[in-house]
């Protein structure tokens, strides 16, 4: 066999392959050579190897070749005849004939190799993870094993061809989906940290990689975080897929925030990372696993110690996951809970609903007495429905709302100074601190980080401010009228801090914001749903658009008025005792201001730009001449700025807020579903949850119900109770679910993830086998019809042939008749 080995290695030295050659015609050389000036020189056209590639011997490429070809015997063999062989050596790709058997698959090779102590293993652990062998990964781990060598990093002296230096076995494997190297892998003690966050300054690690180099940092958090992402490696490591997924969209969104450079990466790994949950969602088979997933919390609380009834829920809507949050089984259940045991509910058309809140307006003084007195009986208890808590909730604004326009219409034929008497001003008051009461509430349960996170919340809070500094002014407008007298002091005589004029003005921005605030009603209604959240965004676009309008506008009124201020108070009278001054439109800051933002809407003067100069006179002799100067270049060049901001302001910026704003719109028409959905959630996860039963003003009446359970709390704490507890988050309150119900509800719990799992990695196998014989099928098909346009093309050639032989026997009308024939066979041969 080594005789056979070593002939045929002799044979290749010796012999190879001739190629066929054609005859080209002589050139003269020597005219080029004058001509160009150019010397073809036989040394300078012979090979040379490639100083930055390796080049293989002849016994290399022989040794490569029997390696590639899979024979264990001939490779044996061929090493045992040859003296000082470097197994290692490497072709220009700086592969070695181990990276071959790695990627062939050949395990026999593979165990041969690794019995060599001088194998240099390099990063073929990595090609063997990217194919999805586990055999031979293992093999090669083992034989690192032994060495000194780390399992999970490359050597520091080793550069890879195609893996970054922070690429490990299990990086790689959860990159590529391989759940089976994934799983030998997390056996043998491999793990993947967590990288740092951008935001980290921590002396141990951040600091000190910062001061080398920030790229490779930067390039090794990507890739931890890609397969920290992988469904396949959060399925094995986590015994809560759904909450991991959750948090990592969250850091993913955060480093998309502060690495700029890598922002779409980050934005599409979050993106990726937030279907993984809706999959999961999507193997729900029944109403009740859906509610043991939404149910589910560690204590069933969350963070600011609230008890919910979906915590689930509630941190799917922290995350941002709107596409869970949006998904059909989540809504169904989450409809379920809202309408509570009114099923008619569903069915009422617009009308009927509007018919229902405003039923409720005049019944809410009733329905809240009964709850206050008896809110144990039935009748009490629908009242926590949270579709009858949203109802009577929007029943007691809208007469909230009433009642300020009223307030407003009645002290509209008042002009006495001091607060308001239309009999409403109480009322109001009232109304407002049970709304403060209720967000303060809110607050106490939800933490003040969860509640600033909601933007409706602040503009809750601004409201409430405005409305409290009213009442503030009320109160000092009352006690100067009190002190100094002035009651019945004509409006013209007051002074412009006057606290009467101050608080009209806070009531009435308070006002426009408690009539404003409806729009968040209509967030649970599927027509004018997606419309408010489309102006939602469309606020945002407005104020990145304000940011650069001020700048602009800031820029042309600091220019125009230093080019007018000289001329305010200027005043010039024409021929017929017209007078026409200066208009004041650029002659100050403030004005400029003022003109160039109603420039916007077209309504500032047109001859805003014109400069008028008062005459002067000039005696001569006994004659006094008047003369009037015309500025015409400061005019022109105030006439050019004011045109030049026309364009930039309007033309562009103008017509740029409007396409931002169509595109807004149009992503949220695209995508109006999963929006207005999340929107609705908000609204309705507020009212799922415990507590807040009568709405305001009565809300500040302290129930029965709270008596009773807080003598409940005492009684078991006096008698040393478990159950009872206090905090500063709940106060003091009885937890109901000891340690052994919340263990079971663990253990339900993780058996229902096992399920979900186990149903999305069937599936996942079921649609890679559907585009596996997908794939095979496209092949079988292209393969079929080559075939078949071969033989095509065979049966016209002999076909052209026997009717060009025919053609040559016939006269020339025949040869006209079978030119077409000749064209078509050419078409043919050339679409072939």
């Amino acid at each position: 066999m080594a005789a056979a080995i070593t002939t045929a290695i002799g044979w290749r030295k010796h012999h190879k392959p001739q190629r066929k050659t054609t005859k080209r015609p002589n050139f003269d050389y020597e005219n080029v050579k004058s001509d160009r000036d150019f010397v073809l020189d036989s040394k300078a056209l012979a090979y040379r190897p490639s100083l930055l590639l390796p080049d293989l011997s002849e016994d290399g490429k022989a040794f490569f070749n029997l390696v590639h070809n899979g024979d264990v015997i001939d490779v044996i063999d061929f090493i045992s005849h040859q003296e000082n062989f470097d197994i290692n050596c490497q072709n220009y790709q700086g592969f070695t004939a181990l990276h071959i058997a790695v990627n062939n698959e050949d395990v026999p090779m593979v165990e041969y190799f690794a019995q060599f102590d001088e194998i240099n293993i390099g990063d073929c652990v990595l090609h063997a993870v990217l194919i999805g062998n586990c055999r031979i990964m293992e093999i090669l781990l083992d034989k690192l094993k032994n060495t000194d060598r780390s399992e999970t990093y490359l050597p520091d002296d080793y550069e890879s061809t195609e893996f970054s230096v922070d690429m490990t076995p299990l990086i790689l494997a959860a990159h590529q989906q391989h759940y089976e190297c994934i799983k030998v892998l997390m056996k043998r003690g491999h793990r993947i940290e967590k990288p740092h966050s951008p935001k980290c300054f921590c002396g141990d690690v951040c600091l000190k990689l910062k001061e080398r180099e920030s790229l490779v940092e930067s390039i090794a958090r990507l890739n931890c975080y890609k397969a920290l992402a992988s469904p396949a490696y959060i399925c094995q490591s986590s015994d809560d897929p759904i909450l991991t997924a959750f948090e990592l969209s969250l850091e993913l969104t955060e480093c998309a925030f502060v690495e700029k450079e890598f922002h779409k990466d980050y934005t599409d790994l979050a993106a990726s990372v937030k279907k993984f949950p809706v999959l999961l969602l999507d193997q729900c088979r029944s109403t009740e696993e859906v509610e043991e997933l939404l149910e589910w919390s560690k204590d069933g609380i969350d963070e600011g110690g609230q008890t919910l009834r979906f915590p689930r829920l509630d941190k799917a809507m922290d995350c941002q996951q709107k596409e869970f949050v949006a998904h059909h089984s989540c809504q169904q259940v989450l409809r379920m809970a809202w309408v509570g045991k009114w099923i008619e509910w569903k069915a009422y058309n617009d009308p009927q609903k509007l018919a229902h809140a405003i039923f409720r307006i005049f019944t809410l003084p009733l329905a809240s007495v009964f709850y206050l007195v008896a809110p144990y009986t039935k009748l009490a208890q629908s009242l926590k429905s949270p579709m009858n808590k949203f109802l009577y909730y929007s029943a007691s604004y809208m007469a909230f709302l009433v009642m300020l326009f009223i307030q407003n219409d009645r002290d509209r034929m008042d002009f006495v100074r001091g607060p308001p008497n239309t009999g409403l001003e109480w009322a109001i008051a009232i109304y407002v601190f049970g709304l403060l009461w209720k967000e303060i509430k809110q607050v106490w349960g939800d933490g003040i980080k969860k509640y600033l996170s909601q933007k409706w919340n602040w503009y809750d809070m601004i409201m409430m401010m405005v409305f409290l500094l009213t009442f503030i002014l009320w109160v000092v407008a009352y006690h100067d009228v009190r002190v100094n007298g002035n009651k019945f002091l004509e409006r013209k005589y007051w002074e412009m801090t006057d606290p009467t004029l101050l608080a009209e003005c806070t009531l009435a921005i308070a006002t426009i914001m408690a009539f404003g605030r409806v729009l968040q009603f209509f967030q649970v209604n599927n027509t004018l749903g997606p419309l408010q959240v489309s102006i939602s965004k469309m606020f945002i676009d407005v104020g990145r658009f304000l940011c650069i309008f001020f700048i602009v506008i800031f820029s042309f009124s600091t220019g125009l008025s230093k080019l007018y201020t000289y001329y305010g108070g200027q005043l010039i009278i024409d021929s017929n005792g017209i007078k026409k001054p200066q208009l004041g439109a650029f002659t100050t800051f403030t004005d400029s201001v003022k003109t160039l933002f109603w420039a916007i809407f077209a309504m500032s003067p047109i001859n805003a730009a014109d400069v008028v100069i008062s005459p002067y006179t000039k005696q001569d002799g006994n004659e006094t001449i008047v003369y009037i100067n015309k500025h015409e270049i400061t005019q022109t060049v105030g006439a050019l700025m004011f045109g030049a901001y026309h364009v930039i302001a309007i033309i562009v910026l103008l017509n740029m807020l409007i396409a931002m704003m169509t595109n807004s719109y149009q992503m949220v028409f695209d995508n109006a579903d999963v929006e207005w959905k999340f929107a609705r959630t908000e609204v309705w996860q507020s009212f799922l949850e415990e507590g807040g039963t009568l709405p305001p003003p009565f809300n500040l009446i302290p129930s029965p119900k709270s008596f009773s359970k807080f003598a409940k709390w005492l009684a078991l704490k006096c008698l040393g109770r478990e159950q009872a507890h206090c905090s500063l988050l709940k106060c003091c309150y009885i937890d109901d679910e000891n340690a052994r119900s919340l263990e079971s509800k663990r253990e339900s719990y993780q058996l229902l993830m096992s399920k979900l799992i186990q149903r999305y990695l069937g599936h996942k196998k079921i649609a890679e086998n559907k585009q596996e014989h997908n794939d095979v099928d496209t092949s079988t098909v292209h393969d079929n019809i080559h075939q078949e346009l071969k033989e095509l093309k065979q049966m016209l050639k002999r076909f052209m042939g026997e009717n060009t032989t025919r053609s040559s026997k016939t006269n020339l009308r025949s040869d006209r008749e079978s030119s077409p024939n000749s064209s078509t066979g050419s078409l043919i041969e050339v679409f072939l």
